[in-house]
């Protein structure tokens, strides 16, 4: 077909319904760029595309069924028959092949004409797409529908805006902004449920298998997803999964201001240390983060605050082939509170901070709030959290000695299900723990703190820094007599360390002066200390024993006290 300048019009698809498109400068010998919106906009999303391909190639641009001025047909919707709605129009204007484009899901549907037509494909160009949204995406996507059901699409408003548009962006082009939400709140709303259940249905990557064709991923420099986000599903086709695998779509214009990237590679800053290349993920629940941890790959590694995994990383210690982000999750698990049976429960990605600063944690359990206290420094409080802080397995932390002093136990998750395991038992070694690579910490539980309790850090530099010897003790009292105590110690040794030498000392003696200083000599004794750079296994003999001392005083001095 001879089509010079711009021309509209409608195509019927092979199940009836309308097809809207806007072809450009076809007819004039030029490459041809087919291009697909994303979810709930139309070809208009496309203008400043294409005034930056006029005289270099024709634009054929559609609005996808259910958007625009399309028809919205009978649902179910799925991305194959989109594309092949593409594909009419594509056969109504004698177009035979172009080079295929989409956003978000727009993206799908290129992937799925593609993959099903992959002689009319000559090339593919991807803007923050994926070939799926992974496993919990149907229950989320569905959550996103039944939404716009019930509240209408305005509801959705402020959910997408901060979404599609970085802070700075929505500052800057308010208009843009304000035109973009406008085609959304226009939207038909049956339309749009039945496309969000379409892309939670999709699964694109059985197709991508076969693809040889070139391909450009475009993913926004300050997406939420970051760079490694939807491009990476989109141009890793054998890898599993996206970078949040949740219903996102890409900014309107995103072309324009997307980082390129090149057979899946990122570009390298000129000047900087090259990094390894791995894939960061940001999963939307617990099962999709589940799903994305590899049992048979260590490289794997789940993040929370990320304090330890960036020190390893940076040292060279760690070098990750994903990291799986539980960032968005983070609220979902974070709370702090007391249970019926007067446990202390801590959602495992509860930050330190938080945790320090709960009245309930003060009040009931003051040797939790003390020792929070001297962790790190406050900007490390404010970002760690406590399940990361367990799962790390260095035997310097605070955290570990502290928990297993007051018997708590945590409750590990996995695709398999959920167990629990004493903090005590926890720890098998070195920066080794008894947590599978497919597990999470998602819960702590704390029984009331049985009396007094002290945990004593000593460090040889700052009192923020690795400490030589961490110490915790929990006395339960009957009068002057000690009924039961619990001594843990730490960082002096390969991993948190029960004393229970020292343990029967206190219970059979009591607290004299005497019988502690026994107690001292006994668990110096019994303990496998180590050397390092905080000090020889010598030194560490003498100070745990004058450390025993002091945190058997500090305890019966805090007896009583409020944190």
């Amino acid at each position: 077909m001879n089509m010079h300048g711009v021309a509209t019009g409608r195509v019927p698809s092979g199940d009836g319904v309308p097809i809207a498109y806007e072809a450009r400068d076809l007819g004039r010998g030029l490459p041809v760029v087919a291009l697909v919106h994303s979810l709930a906009m139309n070809r208009r999303f496309w203008d400043p595309v294409a005034e930056r391909l006029a005289g270099r190639a024709a634009l054929l641009a559609i609005d996808a069924r259910g958007h625009g001025e399309s028809g919205r047909g009978d649902p179910p919707y799925t991305v194959q028959r989109m594309a092949d709605d593409l594909r009419d129009v594509m056969d109504h204007l004698g177009v035979e092949r172009a080079v295929v484009g989409g956003a978000s899901m727009g993206g799908c549907v290129a992937l799925g004409f593609a993959g099903t037509h992959p002689g009319r494909a000559s090339g593919l160009a991807l803007v923050d797409t994926t070939a799926w949204y992974g496993p919990a995406a149907p229950r989320e996507w569905e959550d996103r529908a039944a939404k716009a059901l019930a509240q209408g699409l305005p509801s959705l408003v402020d959910f997408q805006t901060t979404r599609w548009f970085s802070d700075g962006f929505r500052a800057r082009e308010p208009e843009v902004v304000r035109a973009c939400i406008d085609v959304f709140v226009a939207n038909d709303p049956q339309a749009y449920v039945a496309s969000c259940r379409m892309l939670g249905a999709f699964d694109g990557r059985p197709l991508m298998a076969g693809l040889r064709l070139p391909t450009r991923v475009l993913v926004g420099g300050r997406g939420l997803r970051g760079a490694g986000g939807h491009g990476a599903g989109a141009a890793g086709g054998h890898r599993r999964g996206t970078a949040a695998g949740h219903p996102r779509g890409a900014p309107p214009h995103a072309a324009g201001g997307a980082r390129r990237r090149r057979g899946g590679r990122a570009r390298t800053v000129r000047g900087g240390r090259p990094m390894t290349p791995f894939e960061f993920l940001l999963p939307y629940s617990l099962e999709e983060a589940l799903s994305w941890l590899d049992p048979e790959d260590p490289g794997v590694r789940p993040v929370s605050g990320g304090t330890g995994v960036m020190l390893m990383m940076k040292a060279g210690v760690l070098r990750p082939t994903r990291l799986v982000s539980l960032h968005r999750i983070g609220r979902q698990h974070a709370a702090v509170a007391v249970n019926r049976d007067g446990e202390l429960t801590i959602g495992g990605m509860a930050r330190l901070a938080d945790i320090e600063r709960e009245p309930s944690v003060r009040e009931r359990w003051p040797l939790i709030a003390h020792a929070l206290r001297g962790v790190a420094n406050p900007r490390v409080r404010a970002v760690a959290t406590l399940g990361g802080n367990l799962a790390h397995g260095d035997p310097h932390l605070d955290m570990p000695p502290v928990l297993s002093a007051l018997g708590a136990r945590v409750v590990l998750r996995g695709p398999q299900g959920a167990r629990m395991v004493d903090v005590e038992d926890l720890y098998t070694g070195y920066y080794e723990t008894v947590i599978r690579r497919d597990e999470l910490i998602t819960e702590v539980i704390v029984p009331p703190q049985a009396g007094p309790a002290a945990y004593l850090k000593m460090t040889t530099r700052a009192a923020h820094d690795w400490p030589a010897l961490g110490l915790a003790v929990v006395l339960r009292m009957d009068g002057d007599a000690v009924r039961r105590a619990t001594v843990v110690a730490a960082a002096a040794t390969d991993l948190p360390t029960r004393l229970s030498g020292a343990e029967a000392v206190l219970q059979q003696g009591g607290l004299a002066d005497t019988v502690v200083r026994a107690a001292a000599d006994a668990a110096a004794a019994e303990a496998r200390l180590v050397g390092d750079a905080h000090g020889s296994a010598a030194y560490k003999t003498e100070l745990l024993k004058v450390a025993f001392r002091r945190v058997i005083q500090t305890a019966m001095a805090r007896h009583g006290s409020r944190a």
